[in-house]
């Protein structure tokens, strides 16, 4: 069983790390990490693990900081009392931006997680196999990026493909031409869990 990460389920490994939802009092804030909870879980049972059975890309990595900046305007905006349903208006969303404090702090924090996450998953090389992009993007109506790095994950050999993105899930899920499952952090949790039992045997 080989797993691909997307940076959605990275990005939140990422903000679990050093918090203990226990410890949030704000009802909103405390629902919402528990939501991003199973990514958390997933990325903690590979890293169990003695092998590399997890994998993701320098593209991953990349979006990995855009998902954080843009956690960390939301968090500005609730913390400002902003209605959510506003939250992406161009109005408001583009009047907030990180100081240079605020986006070195979290460049560090990424980069010593980082050190932690590639001690058991590999890094593999993005693929640009263009019959395979085409085909997702002109067939299944992907994102080019979601494309790229489905396409990186199939000729890495990985047998599942772990995200929260809930539209590319349910793009990809009626298409067996590839054998790749496209699932959410739980089931593949479930999945990586039975494994471990069966391997056991």
């Amino acid at each position: 069983m080989k797993i691909f990460l997307d940076a959605n389920v990275i990005a939140n490994w990422i903000l679990l790390r050093n918090k203990n939802v226990d410890n949030v009092s704000d009802p909103i804030l405390k629902e919402r990490f528990k939501k991003i909870g199973n990514s958390f879980e997933l990325v903690q049972e590979i890293l169990s693990w003695k092998g590399k059975i997890g994998m993701t890309s320098q593209l991953v990595l990349a979006e990995v900081f855009g998902v954080l900046h843009n956690d960390a305007i939301n968090m500005k905006l609730f913390s400002e009392a902003i209605p959510a349903a506003s939250w992406y208006w161009v109005s408001i969303r583009g009047s907030k931006s990180l100081s240079e404090d605020e986006a070195a702090e979290i460049y560090y924090s990424v980069m010593q997680k980082f050190d932690e996450l590639f001690s058991k998953i590999e890094i593999v090389e993005d693929e640009f196999d263009l019959e395979y992009i085409s085909y997702f993007i002109l067939n299944l109506g992907l994102r080019p990026v979601d494309s790229i790095l489905l396409t990186t994950a199939i000729q890495s050999g990985a047998t599942h493909f772990a995200t929260t993105d809930i539209r590319l899930i349910e793009l990809v899920k009626k298409d067996k031409k590839f054998h790749i499952e496209v699932q959410n952090p739980k089931l593949v949790l479930d999945m990586l869990k039975k494994y471990k039992k069966k391997s056991k045997r």
